[in-house]
């Protein structure tokens, strides 16, 4: 949407991947020390779980979702329906997230 694509329930699920984000780290997963500086990178969508102390006891299946959900293509993301289908939200694999 901000690169000027269309609105879709894509969309929405990467805005979902943002909550879980926030929720989880308590900061934005592309933030940065400025509107512009946060709208470039949410562009660039690199996902980094290294500056954020409470992703280092995640699971793989955590970070695998938070990857899924916040992919820069909106064909590459999962639709709402897989994501919530997604172990880590249902509870199964047991990895303790």
């Amino acid at each position: 949407v901000i690169s000027g694509g269309e609105c879709s329930e894509l969309s929405d699920v990467f805005g979902a991947g943002v909550i879980l984000f926030f929720a989880l780290s308590q900061s934005l997963p592309f933030g940065g020390p400025d509107v512009m500086t946060t709208l470039r990178r949410t562009l660039r969508a690199k996902l980094s779980f290294g500056r954020h102390a409470c992703f280092d006891s995640a699971g793989a299946e955590l970070k695998s979702l938070l990857g899924n959900l916040l992919r820069r293509a909106p064909e590459d993301r999962p639709t709402a329906a897989a994501a919530l289908s997604d172990p880590w939200l249902c509870g199964v694999g047991g990895e303790g997230d």
